[in-house]
């Protein structure tokens, strides 16, 4: 449809204007506001706004267009009973929920008021176009509610503080009431050049009347009827939750206790609701707040009189410790219910295998003492979530087993840190992911395996001893264990760290090397018509020279730096008679520097007498000339510092990517230098994939083909297809500079190096793929929702 290409088009344009004027509007908001937690959050709101404006454009667009296909796909059709439900008002709403919504409503009010009479023409141009004689401007794709929830949804996903969150979308919403006039201009253009008219189609009136009064006996016959429908329904338990998921361990018996999702509002479906608890809810747009797929607090609530019998004796033990003072349920806060999850992990931690207690053993219980719906909704998404992780065979036996001991200890993470559930790079979840792609990728090499298993026994040991309520306890560990991974994976073998050595030091020749190279040549381009062939042997075999000198003897390596600037000088006429004695007096001593080059290089004869014969003629050539412009010894020693001053082992700001083929050549004479047999992994020829290629392979797009750049961590595997079959690679290094990783190909004892470019091209090319094609906490999350809609619909 033209009329949207337009609007989109509109709304990107101006989005560019769009974050200036809300920062602008962030600092008045901030100057004028007389409430400390307000001006910090304003302040807060600014610089988010400053420093990732690039993130929230793609965003808007993302929700903008989704919100599009689903309002285009919806105009104008029969009354839905769901809509119906929602458009009965605010009633039983929590106070969240009502502040949200009404947050949410002034935005939407704040941008029709400043769409004035191009919103008014638009609207007239929609029911036209739809043939309608009344106008709704709910019915209207581009209404002001699909630009309000697009920057809404877009901040969100952002996961700021409440009150910052909340600034900042009526700081973007302030800021897009100034261009929405602009916007619905150029929409209403483009409908009036299809000859679509601000007008309304006529009607007999009679017909009018009749339409009228059918229409409100149809609200009022789907209001009653989905009502109905709702009371008759059957109510949804969690045993129905986990039987889709695949579980074949509940027993007839435990199906019959009751057991019902009493967070879940009648409105919301248990797929929506799960969706939406872990950020997936991108292509599911609802009218209405974030949280309208919780039943209300009150609605909710057990009404219990009394605290349950088998958490007493923690209960006591906390209230000794003055968590709270009265052992009433009204006094038991979430706090107390954080710090209880937490001592029942230590438990079941303290009596390890022999009993294992689950928190679907004691959901009931927890249950009475929530206060919110919230947190009823995540102690049954981590119940479902525990299940998932035990019945997903792809993740290693032992993770499994000892995930079964952690149920409290993830319940209690997601009432303190709900962003559990919504980053998708929460340190807890990056742990939990890189555990189960390391045990993956190390199977069936002898000493990675053990050494990670035991590795996996510490963390969980170190799990076992706390809970959540050390402060940076996930991402402490994680980065212990990325530490680890990095460095100790690699030393496990000597030949994995021989080899990482011969690397490190090829890399460092080579950029030494390069070093030396573009200081002899800067000096060089300013002499003119000196000799190509000499200045080749300066640029390459006697900086090749340099670099062996300084691994050896720093002597020696003062001795063939300062022998360029005195060979160079030596060679060119002279400004006077001095000079030229002095040349001659020196010549013999460079040549017995020369020789000593000659002797670490391994030139052939020829090519050392041809040389020794073009210095000598050279020489006596240019000393016999004179000239008063020519550079005196200490001239040339000047010009030539870097190179007289020359220090090994360093590297420049421009040396940050290496190319494997440069360095290759110094590998190989690392190597040499300490006999260790390098392996490489090489390409197979292209007639040769061609013949070999999997029929099932397809070129992936760039955008795909990266994520195994963060994906492939010391320690996980990918697959390489050659020889006409897959072959399963574990990266036991990553080189820094992304020029080579040190990979280990099951049952092959020796490390071979690999091009990062060589990796990269067969990705790309869908010659190499991911053990793992999604990571654990994916793939539990997606097996949770689907087994969420299969729950709903049987």
């Amino acid at each position: 449809m033209l009329a949207r290409q337009t609007f989109e088009r509109a709304v990107e344009e101006h989005l560019p204007a769009l974050f200036p004027t809300a920062t602008e509007w962030l600092f008045a908001k901030a100057n004028q506001s007389d409430n400390k937690p307000e001006q910090i959050a304003a302040h807060q709101a600014r610089y988010y706004l400053q420093e990732r404006k690039e993130l929230l454009s793609p965003k808007i667009m993302f929700f903008l267009r989704g919100l599009l296909d689903r309002s285009l796909d919806t105009a104008y059709q029969q009354f839905q009973t769901k809509s119906a439900l929602q458009s009965t008002g605010l009633s039983l709403l929590g106070e969240s929920e009502f502040e949200g919504t009404l947050s949410f409503m002034n935005m939407i009010q704040r941008l029709r008021d400043c769409g004035g009479q191009e919103l008014n023409e638009l609207n007239l141009r929609i029911t036209g176009l739809f043939g309608q004689s009344e106008i709704k401007e709910r019915e209207n794709p581009f209404r002001p509610y699909i630009l309000a929830n697009s920057l809404s949804e877009a901040v969100e996903t952002m996961r700021f503080e409440p009150l910052v969150s909340k600034i900042l979308k009526f700081a973007l919403a302030e800021s897009m009431a100034q261009h929405v006039s602009s916007i619905y201009r150029h929409t209403n253009h483009i409908l009036q050049a299809q000859g679509v008219e601000a007008k309304l189609s006529l009607r007999i009136a009679k017909q009018a009347k009749a339409s009228a009064g059918s229409g409100v006996v149809s609200v009022a016959h789907y209001k009653n009827q989905s009502e109905a429908a709702f009371t008759g329904v059957r109510e949804l338990h969690l045993h129905d939750w986990l039987a889709a998921i695949g579980s074949d361990q509940i027993s007839d018996t435990e199906k019959q206790l009751p057991a019902p999702l009493m967070w879940l509002s009648p409105h919301a479906t248990l797929g929506e609701a799960v969706r939406k608890a872990f950020g997936k809810a991108d292509i599911k747009f609802s009218d209405g707040n974030a949280q309208s797929f919780l039943r209300s607090d009150a609605a909710s609530a057990g009404g219990a009189q009394a605290l349950p019998e088998r958490l007493m004796p923690y209960l006591r033990e906390l209230q000794s410790q003055g968590a709270f003072t009265s052992m009433t349920p009204a006094l038991v806060s979430r706090s107390v219910l954080v710090k209880l999850l937490g001592k029942l992990h230590k438990k079941n931690s303290a009596e390890g295998s022999s009993r294992i207690r689950k928190l679907r053993e004691y959901r009931d219980d927890l249950t009475l003492l929530c206060e919110r719906s919230e947190q009823k909704m995540a102690l049954d998404v981590v119940i479902a979530l525990s299940e998932a992780w035990q019945r997903d065979l792809r993740i290693p036996e032992l993770l499994r087993e000892k995930l079964n001991t952690c149920d409290f200890l993830i319940a209690q993470l997601a009432l303190m840190d709900n962003s559990w559930f919504l980053a998708a790079r929460h340190p807890a979840r990056l742990m939990l992911n890189r555990i189960a792609s390391v045990l993956t990728g190390v199977r069936g090499l002898s000493g990675p395996e053990t050494y990670f298993q035991d590795e996996v026994s510490k963390i969980f040991k170190t799990l076992a001893r706390h809970d959540c309520e050390v402060p940076g306890l996930f991402e402490r560990i994680f980065a212990r264990l990325d530490a680890s991974l990095e460095k100790d994976l690699r030393n496990l073998d000597r030949l994995s760290r021989r080899s990482v050595r011969v690397l490190s030091e090829a890399q460092l020749r080579f950029s030494d090397s390069q070093r030396l190279r573009q200081e002899i040549a800067d000096v060089l381009n300013a002499v003119p018509g000196f000799s190509q062939q000499f200045r080749s042997f300066l640029e390459s075999e006697w900086v090749r020279a340099i670099v062996i000198a300084s691994r050896k003897d720093t002597e020696l390596l003062r001795s063939f730096c300062e022998f360029v600037p005195w060979i160079i000088w030596a060679i060119q006429p002279k400004s006077d008679d001095a000079q030229r004695e002095t040349s001659r007096s020196y010549f013999p001593d460079l040549m017995h520097i020369l020789r000593q080059g000659f002797g670490l290089l391994e030139l052939n004869t020829f090519r050392q007498n041809a040389l020794y014969s073009w210095l000598n003629d050279i020489h006596e050539r240019n000393g016999q000339q004179l000239d008063s412009a020519a550079l005196t010894f200490d001239d040339w020693q000047l010009r030539f510092t870097a190179v007289r001053e020359f220090q090994a082992h360093l590297r420049n700001e421009t040396d940050l990517r290496l190319h494997f083929s440069d360095v290759q050549p110094f590998i190989q004479v690392a190597a040499d230098e300490i006999e260790l047999p390098v392996r490489y992994l090489s390409e197979e020829n292209q007639q040769s994939q061609q013949m070999t290629q999997s029929p099932f392979m397809k070129t992936k797009k760039a955008a795909e083909a990266e994520i195994w750049l963060d994906r492939l961590q010391p320690g996980c595997s990918f697959e390489l297809f050659q020889a006409g079959e897959w072959r399963r690679m574990c990266v036991i290094w990553r080189d820094q500079l992304s020029c080579a990783w040190l990979v280990v190909e099951a049952l092959q004892p020796h490390p071979c190096l690999a091009d990062f470019a060589l990796i990269q091209s067969a990705f790309q090319r869908g010659a190499a793929r991911l053990t793992e094609p999604e990571e654990m906490m994916e793939r539990s999350i997606q097996r949770i929702i689907s087994a969420a809609d299969t729950a709903e619909s049987t």
